[in-house]
């Protein structure tokens, strides 16, 4: 059992600067919150999320609008803020996806999948900071 827990709710809105929606770019308006071991982790309001960097071969596979959603941006956020190493964050995500009820063979195979192909999205972020 995960000793992570959503406490706030998933709200998001497109992504619109100066009025014109930016594809597969979301908006949170609300802060997303999570908590493990007594540890809040927060997607700020408005933080923008791409919702889920899926490999191209893999998208048909994953619905980034069920349950995937809510882990999948806090684990963006994570990620972005650099607060975790790469593994940590990824097994935040892990925990994330089994407290949303994503089941045992899913959560795995994205966990595989991150852990196989999320470096380039971690170091990006990390470049970007300085």
């Amino acid at each position: 059992m995960s000793a992570f827990q959503f406490i706030s709710l998933l709200n998001l809105q497109e992504y619109t600067p100066c009025g014109v929606p930016v594809p597969d770019e979301w908006v949170v308006t609300d802060p997303l919150i999570g908590l493990r071991n007594n540890d809040k982790i927060i997607a700020p309001r408005g933080f923008i999320t791409d919702l889920a960097s899926i490999p191209r071969p893999f998208r048909g596979l994953l619905n980034v609008n069920g349950l995937l959603r809510a882990p999948a941006v806090l684990h963006d956020w994570l990620y972005c803020s650099q607060r975790y190493s790469r593994a940590e964050a990824d097994a935040i995500f892990l925990e994330a996806m089994e407290a949303r009820g994503m089941d045992k063979a899913t959560r795995y195979t994205v966990y595989a999948i991150v852990r196989a192909f999320g470096w380039r999205y971690y170091n990006k972020r990390k470049a970007s900071l300085g």
